[in-house]
Formats: structure tokens, C-alpha cells, sequence
């Protein structure tokens, strides 16, 4: 079985967001001259940039109130994302390298129709996620409505986007499509409970529980690495006096009691003969001594920020983000990772498909 070797920034929802995606119809365009491929070409950049956007307007208006923009922020940060303009710019060109295509080419098939009038409430969901610590629930209906779907049930389908009624596509095996499953199919039972998509089944105090990392179980706000412990028994993740947020040159550390994040545009440098201090990020020959030193598209190199150089297929890599195409895959015993190509996935002539040549 293939490994990915995942991407660290929080672009996983991005990737939920957009995994193989899009089509036309009659909302779709409006100024592709008549050209398929234009046209589609349009529609997935707008969409693209209007959700990057979104995500980055969220994160930065609430990560020092909520911890979903918090983590988000913390990752993007360490990626050397510097400020919003520049988050707008890094997301929406990272969902372009790892989807676009893909994007496109569902687009022109057909099975998704991504409806203009609708982004802007999408937008305004996914910002209202982050902003309410809501951003593990699946995808939002908005978002949904945004980029509908039109695959029918038990039907092949390359992405939760193209199955009709919100549903989930779905892989049992190692091919590149899954079929079509209607949301409520996608429960699981967890004890005597049902866990919804997206939660994980655990044990707390001895009882079953469906875990959200950002609204575990709880008994008391001891129990709560972020916020207070809820009449449900849950971490709400609001955040309130656990954390401050410290300018540049002041420390950034954390305590049982305290979180000293650092404002967003600069990193928390660790390498220090001293207590951890937040500081900007260094642009090209400047000194660094990790990678979160130097802005994003930089790489640190012998204590100095060089220009990051994009892998080609086939190259060695260490993670994602060294790879022209987003992937850094081992087929093997994960000792070798090299960039991957991104290919988009053929669905069966006929379904079902048959064993016989």
C-alpha cells in the first residue's frame, strides 16, 4: 500500500475541500467564448481563490480567540507565511499545484456543477468555522451547495464533492475512485453510541465516546489543554485568558497554565542559548537556524535563506512541500520518499466493472 507523507500545514482541509472536484453547469462560466475548457479553467480558479481566501481571513481574524484558527495559524506560520495577503497567495497556489487539473478535467466531465452565486456563502461558512472551533466537522453545507454534486449512489466517483445529496465517496481498495454513499450510510457505532464522519471512537472515564481533537471529553476544565469543560461534557476550545499573544523579540512559551503565541507574521525561534523568542522571518541570504526561519518559498541551508528549488517527479524528497506536484510518496519500507506526479483517475468504462480481461 502507498504511503504519503503528509503535508505539515493545516492545508488537509484544503485538500477535503478540494480533492479531485468541479464541474459545469448552469451556473458554471459565463466567459469562456464557448470554450469547455476555458470556461472550466475559470470557474476552478475563482473557486480556489475565493475558499483560499476565506481560510486566511478566518485564521487571522480569530486565532487569538479560537483554537481551529489557532492551529491553523500556528501551522501556516510555520510554513513562513508572513501575512494575510501572503496566506491568500501560498493557499491558493498549493490547492492549485495539487488539484487544479484534476479540477478542471471534472469540470469539463460534467459531474459537478460549481454554482458562482453560491461561493461567497461557502466562504462565509468556512470563515465561520474557524471562527466558532467548528472546522472538524465535515465540510459545510454551503460549501456543498457551492460545488454540487450530481453522482448518484453506488456510483463510481473520485471525491465527496461529485456524490449528489452530500454525500461521501467512499475506498475499500487501493484504486484511485470510490463509490458514492449517502451521508447517514457513513455513521459508525461506537458502543452504544453512533459517531458521526469525521469522529473517532475512544474510551473516556471507562464510557464510549466519539472524539473531536478540538472538542474532546471532558469531566472538568482540568481536563481541557484549551478552554473550559462544557454542560455536555466537552472542551468548548474557546480561548480566553490561557493565551497572550507576544510581539517580536518577546518569548514565546508554554506552560501548563500558559501559551505565549506569537503574533501572526512572525515564527517562534526555539534555537536560542535562551528561553524561545518570536522573530521574523528572514528573507533570502539572511542568517536562519531552522526552517521556519525563512519566508515561505525559502529553505534554510547552511545557516543562510536560500531559494527553495521546486522537485521534479521522480527526486528525492523529504516532504510535500519540496515537491513541484504537493506529493512525496514511498512505495515501499518509507526508506526512500520521491515527488509523485499528479494524475487524474479514469473511473470504469462500466460499473459494476468486471473481473474478466
Amino acid at each position: 500500500m502507498n504511503r504519503t507523507r503528509q503535508t505539515a500545514l493545516f492545508l488537509s482541509l484544503l485538500f477535503a475541500l478540494f480533492g479531485a472536484t468541479a464541474c459545469p453547469g448552469n451556473e458554471s462560466g459565463g466567459s469562456g467564448g464557448g470554450d469547455p475548457t476555458l470556461t472550466a479553467e475559470r470557474d476552478v480558479d475563482l473557486a480556489i481563490q475565493t475558499i483560499a481566501d476565506a481560510i486566511c481571513e478566518g485564521t487571522w481574524a480569530c486565532f487569538d480567540t479560537h483554537a481551529a484558527a489557532l492551529v491553523a495559524a500556528l501551522e501556516i506560520t510555520d510554513e513562513g507565511v508572513s501575512s494575510l495577503e501572503k496566506c491568500k497567495e501560498v493557499v491558493a497556489d498549493q490547492m492549485t499545484r495539487a488539484s487544479r487539473d484534476i479540477l478542471v478535467q471534472s469540470v469539463k466531465d460534467g459531474r459537478v456543477q460549481i454554482r458562482r452565486s453560491s461561493l461567497g456563502a461557502c466562504a462565509q461558512a468556512l470563515h465561520d468555522d474557524l471562527c466558532t472551533n467548528r472546522i472538524d466537522r465535515f465540510m459545510p453545507p454551503e460549501c456543498r451547495n457551492a460545488i454540487a454534486g450530481f453522482v448518484e449512489p453506488d456510483q463510481p466517483c473520485l471525491d465527496d464533492f461529485e456524490c449528489a445529496d452530500q454525500g461521501l465517496c467512499l475506498r475499500y481498495s487501493l484504486q484511485c475512485y470510490g463509490t458514492c454513499h449517502p451521508l447517514e450510510h457513513t455513521l459508525h457505532t461506537c458502543g452504544e453510541i453512533t459517531c458521526g464522519p469525521g469522529e473517532s471512537c475512544t474510551v473516556f472515564q471507562g464510557e464510549s465516546v466519539c472524539f473531536d481533537r478540538l472538542r474532546p471529553p471532558c469531566l472538568s476544565d482540568a481536563d481541557c489543554e484549551i478552554g473550559s469543560c462544557d454542560a455536555n461534557s466537552r472542551c468548548d476550545g474557546d480561548i480566553t485568558t490561557v493565551v497572550t499573544i507576544q510581539g517580536e523579540g518577546e518569548t514565546c512559551i508554554e506552560t501548563d497554565t500558559t501559551l505565549e503565541v506569537c503574533e501572526l507574521g512572525l515564527f517562534c525561534d526555539w534555537d536560542t542559548d535562551g528561553l524561545p523568542v518570536c522573530r521574523v522571518h528572514g528573507s533570502e541570504g539572511d542568517p536562519c537556524t531552522g526552517q521556519s526561519s525563512c519566508e515561505y518559498g525559502l529553505y534554510c541551508d547552511a545557516g543562510v535563506c536560500q531559494p527553495r528549488l521546486l522537485l521534479e517527479v521522480g527526486e528525492p524528497c523529504e516532504s510535500a512541500f519540496d515537491c513541484r506536484s504537493l506529493r512525496c510518496m514511498s512505495d515501499g519500507d518509507l526508506s526512500e520518499f520521491v515527488c509523485a506526479e499528479v494524475s487524474v483517475c479514469e473511473l470504469p468504462d462500466e460499473w459494476p466493472p468486471t473481473d474478466e480481461p
